[in-house]
């Protein structure tokens, strides 16, 4: 019993031996207590000594070298779409727009609106893009209108501005849809090869649905002007969406 127990003292006396001898000896990444840091200051070139006799001031030139080299970021170029103009009857529209310029021939649908027919909105206010219109000359054709307030006091819809809409002329008979003009020159009727022509590729893979027949181009700018088009196999284009979400 009496060896089990020097045993054991000699392992715990070597155990506090070294524990104490690691703390006793500082970390490479540490100075010793006491000690000071002494910079030894950089000896200047031969090249930024003339500079500072000439009276150049280095800092600045070093910053000008910068900049040149950096170079300043290019504006992005706006795709000719995104300039968000087009002719619908004989009206020639830019988003945003006011609704007065097509308020003789389409008006807020006041039954099947989930805004009230007195509606108003508090300046920079916007409704979603779901406000639906409705046209006497045009009863066959389904739009949708979103509304914007760009004014300094409250308005009524009738007298904000229109920051996107839809218009879809798949049940109208082509003697029932109003004459369109979309950038690119893009009309009802177009195909997908007109549209690739004239537009490019689309932002986003097409959709295509193969139940309905129809694809889905998406043309979008930085997230805030987007064009959606929906073209059928046999029809052609028949809805077209123009949203800007720039206030002018």
């Amino acid at each position: 019993m009496k060896k089990f127990r020097s045993v054991i003292l000699s392992l715990l006396t070597g155990l506090l031996l070294t524990s104490c001898l690691r703390q006793s000896v500082p970390p490479l990444s540490e100075k010793p207590s006491g000690e000071e840091e002494t910079a030894v200051p950089e000896e200047p070139s031969e090249a930024s000594s003339q500079k500072e006799e000439d009276g150049e001031d280095i800092s600045e030139e070093a910053g000008d070298d910068a900049s040149e080299e950096a170079g300043e970021a290019p504006e992005e170029e706006l795709p000719a779409w995104a300039g968000m103009t087009f002719l619908l009857g004989d009206a020639s529209l830019t988003l945003p727009f006011s609704f007065s310029e097509i308020g003789d021939t389409w008006s807020v649908d006041p039954e099947n609106s989930i805004l009230p027919a007195d509606a108003v909105l508090s300046p920079g206010e916007r409704t979603m893009d779901s406000v639906p219109l409705i046209s006497e000359s045009w009863d066959e054709m389904l739009v949708t209108a979103g509304f914007v307030n760009l004014s300094g006091k409250e308005l009524p819809l009738e007298e904000c501005s229109v920051w996107s809409i839809t218009m879809d002329a798949t049940w109208a008979g082509e003697d029932e849809r109003p004459s369109l003009s979309l950038p690119g020159d893009l009309t009802w009727g177009n195909s997908a090869e007109d549209i690739k022509a004239s537009l490019g590729d689309p932002s986003v893979e097409p959709f295509y649905s193969e139940s309905m027949f129809y694809s889905s181009y998406t043309y979008d700018w930085k997230f805030v002007r987007d064009m959606e088009l929906v073209v059928y196999d046999e029809e052609g284009l028949t809805m077209f969406s123009l949203s800007s979400l720039e206030n002018p």
